[in-house]
Parts: C-alpha cells; structure tokens; sequence
C-alpha cells in the first residue's frame, strides 16, 4: 500500500491522507490513533480483495432482483483474515459531532453539526487510489456497513470509474494526467505551506530566532514553487494563505485535470459476478459502451410528440456517450487488468504486538498461541540449511544476541520445541532465553517466513509490525531500524512499524545521515523512512521531515523526544 487517508473512522474526524515508505514510522502517545492506521490499512486491503456485489444476498438471504441489490458491503469482521477487533460498523462510525456542508433544496451550503453516518477510507495500492465511503446504522450491531459509492483512479492509463449505488449512477472520466500530477503536487504545496506558516507563527510567538530564519526560508521555497506552476510574477508583496488558494483555484479552471467526464446508470449484470466489486466497477463501464442503446419508438409509449422528441435526444446523447467510452475501450481493458494482477499479488501481513512465554512445548492447537503458530509457518516452510533464508535467521539473532544457531524439531505436526545454539556451543530451550530474546526470536521467523513465501513474487508486500520493541534493551531497539532499512526496498518488502521508542527513532536519523545523501532530490528519493507524529489530543498529524544529516527539520511535540532531557534537567 502507498497511501492512507480517513474521514469519520474510530477516533478520526478526518486524517488527511499520508504517503507510506518503505519504512513508514508511527509513533504518538497512547490513544493518539496509530492502531486506527493500522486497523484502516488491513480492512482496505481485506475489503478491496474480498468485496463482492452478491455479498448483500449472501448476508440478508435476499434474492439478484430485490431491494438493495446492487449495493456491496464493507466488512468489519473479517474472521478468515486478521483480527482488527472492530467487529461492527457501530465501534467503527467516529463517535463525535463533526460539522459538514450540505446542499440545500435552495442550491445554497449549510453547516450541520451532528454525529456521522458515513465514513470514507481513501488509499492506494499498486498504481491505484481508491476512495470507498460506508454507510451504517450505529444502534444496530451489524457486522458490515453498506458501501455508497467507489471511486477508482488508474494513474498509469488516466482515467478514473466512479459507481454509486445510492443514485444507482456510474462515472466515467479521462483524466489529462500532467494536470492531475500538477495539480496533486500544487494541493500537496498549499498543505505544506500552511503547517509551516503555522510553525513559523508559533516560532515567532516564541522569539526562536534561527527557528524563524529557517521557517521564512521554507516558506519563500514553497511560494516560489507554487508561483512557477502557477506562471505568476514572483515580484511583489508576500500572498497570503487565501490568495494561495485562490490562485490554486484559478490555475485549476485554467488547466482543468479532467478532459472528459461521462455519466450513465448504474449497471447490472444478470448473472451474479463473483469478480471483487472493484474489477466490477470497471467491467460494467465497458459493458456499458459495448452495448447498444435501444432507440425509442413513437406511438403508444409516449402521450405526446414532445415526450417523444425528449426521448429521441436523450437517446441520442446515450448513444454518442457510449461511442465516445468505446474509444477509451483499451484504456478499460488495460485498467481491468492491472487491477487484477494487483489484486492477485500484492500482499499484507500483520505482526500484532503479542505476549512473549516461556513455555517449552509450542502447540499448534491453540489458535491464539502466536509464537506456536509462527513456528508451525516457519517449519512447514521447509527452510533448508544453509540457504539464505536459513542465513537471514541466524545472522539477526548473532544481531540481537539470542545465539549463534537454532533448532526446530516437531512432535506429530502437532506441537513444537525450539533450541537455541549458544556461542560456547551449549544449547538451551528459546523458553530458558530472556523475554526479549523470546520475542526477537519470534519476529526473525515470521520475516523469514514472509520472505520465502514471496521469494517468486515481484509485487512488494507491506509488513505491519505493533511495537517490535516490547522487551527490548534500548541498545536492541535500535537496531530494530536497520533490520527493516535492510529487508525494505522497491519491489520488496514495505514495513509501517507502530512504535514508541526513541531508540528506533534515533538510529534511523543515523541511517540516513550515513547514507550521505548529496542533497534534498537525492534523500526525498532515496530516503526509506517516513516518521508520522500522532498528538494524542485533536491536533494536527504531521511528518517529521529528515534533513540530509539526519536531524529533523521540525520539533516532536512535548512528551517524546523531550522526556528523558526534562527528567534529566529535574535530578540536576
């Protein structure tokens, strides 16, 4: 997955959507919403693959032709994947008033403040985004919310299918893909350019000169960019926060990012498609322009000449609409299959935070028994000795200090013993080793099993790890961060690491300073990490950006990075 964006989900009103890198940081005080992140990122990716148009008549016992029929459900409880303990649409629906625009039956907005019935999750994977809003009930506990609408962007052929199963209407639009890029980078630079005048406000209110100088630098990059996109004349007074907009606006209706838009009823297919919904999306928009329209004839189905004649040029722009699409026929088939290559290949995998034990016999018949069950899967892997993935496990456990080798030996497929090597030659049961060995053990099969299962794929997957650190000596924690930089990469493995350690934090600024990247091109490119900072309180959610030497160019809030030096300061 690339990206994740939420709006009414759990405790966020809205979480404007955050790019993932191939080690994308969380870290925040308790109830601050990286577990949300993470809960949002498996229910997509679950939904996306399993979401199918006959869902409703499977749940409901209805039938192809009833109420409802072409309106899928997003599944809260996926039982056959992995647990997000969510369960129903209820615990899901953000629990707060939030204040929304509606339009009014006088064509006017109005403010309405009142607790959400809808949620939306926008994200991407592959070269896709995706945006797929869910409607509910929060006083009945049903385990599904109905979906309103899907929208599907395809970047790589610049065209974007919309179905909404309300209005029972579909879209259709071919997007002019440098103005959409353009347009993406130039809200991208707005975004950026109000958290940093807001940075530099507060820097200002608190006189940190150098603060200020480096702030007012950033925000002169940021102008003079938006101002050579814009082709607008850089002399002149500094633009304010709503002259930027206005100009983004503007520069908009001048360059529109969309060349064509299509709109035509929702389709429906005799037959049950047991195709994800999302593929289904796509397919009926090329069933549509590869079907005929049935011109209307006149006489007894119209009371006038004027119904008819209303008819006939109703008709007549159905036709050419579907003509027009038919043109664009490669561009959906093109879209079809890349959706359903990304749907067959790209994977996720979820590494909970769970209890160390020290028990000596690991049995697979208790399934919550986390460490049984990851050394069944590393074992039924068949891993020989002395392969690289053999090689992989006993480098990181030298790395972590558990030992120099190990030992899996299975009782009856059933149950399991691991013995760990010793440097002096000595052998020990895992259950004899520390807490934090116990759980480091465990993290090194479960990556090792991940990377042979997917020797053969070319698609990365995205491994999501909560709180590798649990047990952890801080002088182990960090070294957390090479682990991930090393089995990440483009076309391997992506990591999103929930965390509270500092250590972790601190050894991947000192990767990146080591990697001695030649400038800021060079570290946006190249850089694997991505550090997000939740506030506990409602706040805004930012990125902490890497300098090329490895420092921050903005400040965590208090509490963080500031606790053991305020403590420090407290002794003195």
């Amino acid at each position: 997955m690339n990206s994740i964006g939420l709006k009414k989900f759990r405790r966020f009103a809205n979480f404007p959507s955050i790019d993932l890198g191939d080690v994308t940081i969380l870290v925040g005080g308790n109830n601050s919403g990286k577990s949300t992140i993470v809960k949002a990122l498996l229910l997509c990716m679950y939904n996306l693959r399993n979401m199918r148009i006959n869902d409703r008549r499977r749940e409901d016992g209805e039938n192809l032709f009833s109420s409802g029929m072409s309106s899928p459900i997003f599944r809260f409880n996926p039982l056959d994947f992995y647990d997000v303990k969510i369960k129903t649409f209820a615990r899901a629906i953000h629990n707060r008033p939030v204040a929304e625009e509606v339009l009014t039956s006088d064509g006017d907005y109005r403010t309405i403040v009142g607790l959400p019935t809808t949620m939306t999750f926008s994200f991407s994977v592959g070269g896709f985004a995706f945006e797929i809003e869910v409607a509910g009930n929060k006083d009945e506990q049903l385990t599904y919310g109905d979906v309103v609408s899907i929208t599907i962007e395809d970047k790589a052929n610049a065209v974007r299918y919309g179905a909404n199963y309300i209005n029972h209407r579909m879209s259709f639009e071919v997007l002019n893909a440098q103005s959409a890029e353009d347009f993406d980078l130039l809200r991208s630079l707005f975004k950026e350019f109000k958290k940093v005048k807001a940075q530099a406000d507060a820097a200002e209110q608190s006189g940190n000169l150098e603060q200020i100088a480096d702030l007012t630098s950033r925000l002169e990059k940021i102008t003079s960019q938006i101002n050579s996109m814009c082709d607008r004349d850089e002399e002149g007074e500094e633009l304010t926060e709503d002259e930027l907009k206005q100009l983004i606006k503007t520069q908009y209706r001048k360059n529109n990012p969309v060349a064509a838009s299509y709109y035509m009823p929702l389709g429906v297919n005799m037959e049950v498609p047991k195709e994800p919904t999302v593929l289904n999306v796509i397919n009926n928009i090329g069933n549509y322009a590869n079907t005929k329209a049935i011109p209307p004839k006149e006489g007894a189905d119209y009371d006038s000449f004027t119904d008819y004649a209303m008819a006939m040029e109703a008709y007549e722009h159905d036709d050419e609409q579907r003509e027009a699409i038919k043109l664009e026929i490669d561009k959906i088939r093109k879209s079809y299959n890349a959706l359903s290559d990304v749907l067959a290949n790209a994977g996720i995998e979820y590494i909970s935070a769970h209890a160390a034990n020290q028990n000596t016999l690991y049995n697979t018949a208790d399934r919550n028994d986390y460490i049984a069950q990851t050394v069944h899967d590393f074992y039924n892997e068949k891993i020989a000795k002395g392969s690289k993935y053999d090689r992989f496990v006993i480098e990181w456990m030298t790395e972590f200090e558990i030992g120099s080798d190990y030992k899996i030996d299975t009782i009856g497929g059933e149950a399991y013993t691991v013995d760990i090597v010793n440097e002096d030659g000595s052998v020990v049961p895992l259950a004899d080793k520390g807490m934090g060995s116990i759980q480091m053990m465990i993290l090194i099969l479960r990556l090792a099993t991940i990377q042979h299962q997917n020797r053969r794929s070319f698609w990365p997957t995205s491994i999501i790890i909560e709180e590798p650190e649990q047990n952890l000596h801080p002088r182990l924690q960090s070294r957390l961060a090479t682990l991930f930089s090393t089995i990440a990469g483009p076309g391997k493995f992506r990591f999103v690491i929930e965390t509270h350690s500092e250590y972790l934090i601190r050894k991947a600024q000192v990767l990146v300073a080591e990697a001695n990247f030649i400038d800021e091109e060079d570290l946006r490119e190249h850089n694997p990490f991505k550090i997000y900072y939740l506030p506990q309180d409602d706040s805004e959610r930012y990125e902490m950006k890497f300098r090329t030497d490895g420092s921050f160019e903005n400040d965590f809030k208090e509490g963080f990075f500031d606790e053991a030096e305020n403590l420090a300061f407290k002794i003195l």
